[in-house]
């Protein structure tokens, strides 16, 4: 479990009404005074999605997606199907035939479709 993990737990356990700073984040040792941790909090992914990007090393669009979602502050999996047999099954018994393929917790979205992308984040 990670800090931002810990943070939301501690959050959701207090009243919902109250998200002043605690004293929590500077139990665990990450922040120094309140700047800093509020930008820490502002930075949390609450929705927790989980992003895979399943791509090939000769994808331009693939590489465009995996920009996209980092300058977002989106982390994910990147899975090569190149090299991952297992995941290129998977995806050509799901009929997807295109790179990339992004999955959101259990959707696809396939191919370079930034708005699609942007109603997940």
């Amino acid at each position: 479990m990670n800090i931002h993990q810990l943070m939301k737990n501690y959050l959701v356990m207090r009243d919902k009404n109250d998200y002043s700073y605690s004293s929590f984040a500077f139990r665990v040792g990450k922040y120094q005074d309140r700047k800093k941790y509020e930008e820490g909090y502002n930075k949390i992914n609450w929705n927790m999605k989980k992003f895979i990007v399943y791509t090939s090393p000769s994808c331009k669009y693939c590489n465009m997606v995996k920009d996209f979602l980092t300058e977002k502050g989106i982390t994910f999996k990147e899975i090569d199907i190149t090299k991952n047999e297992e995941a290129r099954k998977m995806l050509i018994k799901k009929d997807f035939m295109g790179l990339p393929i992004v999955k959101v917790d259990k959707e696809f979205i396939v191919g370079y479709n930034i708005n699609k992308l942007k109603k997940f984040i």
